[in-house]
């Protein structure tokens, strides 16, 4: 009964998170990228959500069995079927820093998205392929064996390619923040600014400082979930751990734990923190502002604007 509860308790933490995120996602059609990255990763998230929910009713009224039987090879469908939808919210995050970074660079980065595309499809092809051969020779313990091996190393390659992007990110925008302050003290003193902008492409109206700060807390939360559970999967196919379910803890007890920590944080930080928009102060009109140099104008007016990248 204590098991039951458990479940019920993580099912009533993710529906209503999953269903805040999905009705704050933006509707209609836009031709801007990242406004369609960003609903396609909120969208992503939530129905990643839904489906751990049904999964859990699942392995409920299954009772998360342990035996090798039929029971047991649908259990483990349920507990790694929804963590392919968390993946490809991952990949989205990743395609959507990628954007960011190479946007403000004024460059393509097309390896990048047929990288992270052609995953997401040869991920499900293999979660299916080791589905169907474990279950026709009648070895379902295989199932849980191999797939945990194989999500433990795109755990592990989505943490690299996230920290990769992050940081690039962070130091592209720490370089803009200093540009920035060197055209405003320029601009104070007089002095016409001949530093060439235009090389920020698309990325122009942004502000640095919350850009980095969103993307420094969605990178390192996101990519600690990921590290975590692709070390923990590479230990365990490694043998380095006996039993992938600890001993000392029941089946049930350590799925909840590992929901909570690997899905429920990362979706309460979307719904709150992660990617809600924020109303961003504007200049008082009434307040005269100083003529400043035409370049100097073209670089940081725009920023009195909302970014429509980084809604986050």
């Amino acid at each position: 009964m204590f098991d039951f509860y458990l479940l019920v308790i993580l099912i009533a933490l993710i529906l209503p998170v999953s269903s805040y995120i999905l009705y704050t996602s933006e509707k209609g059609a836009f031709h801007n990228t990242g406004r369609n990255m960003r609903r396609m990763f909120l969208r992503t998230m939530a129905l990643g959500g839904f489906l751990r929910c049904i999964s859990l009713v699942v392995i409920v009224l299954l009772g998360n069995p342990e035996e090798d039987n039929l029971k047991t090879w649908i259990n483990d469908l349920m507990h790694t079927f929804p963590t392919l939808f968390f993946i490809i919210a991952y990949m989205l995050l990743i395609q959507f820093f990628a954007h960011l970074y190479y946007s403000i660079r004024n460059q393509e980065y097309p390896i990048t998205r047929r990288f992270t595309k052609s995953l997401d499809v040869t991920l499900f092809f293999v979660w299916a392929i080791i589905a169907i051969v474990t279950v026709a020779i009648k070895e379902y313990w295989l199932f849980l064996e191999i797939i945990t091996g194989v999500l433990g190393v795109v755990f592990l390659a989505i943490t690299f390619l996230m920290i990769n992007y992050v940081v690039r990110l962070i130091i592209q925008l720490h370089e803009i923040e200093n540009e920035d302050e060197e055209l405003e003290t320029e601009a104070q003193g007089g002095v016409s600014s001949t530093k060439d902008t235009s090389s920020r492409g698309t990325l122009a109206p942004i502000d640095p400082g919350e850009i980095f700060k969103r993307a420094f807390m969605l990178g390192l939360i996101f990519s600690l979930v990921t590290f975590t559970k692709g070390i923990y999967n590479f230990l365990y196919c490694t043998a380095a751990i006996d039993e992938y379910y600890p001993s000392h803890l029941s089946k049930t007890l350590f799925d909840f734990l590992v929901y909570t920590i690997t899905e429920v944080v990362p979706l309460c930080h979307v719904a709150l923190m992660g990617f809600t928009p924020k109303p961003r102060a504007l200049p008082d009109s009434s307040q005269s502002i100083a003529p400043v140099p035409n370049t100097l104008a073209h670089a940081i007016q725009p920023r009195l604007r909302e970014s429509e990248y980084m809604k986050m």
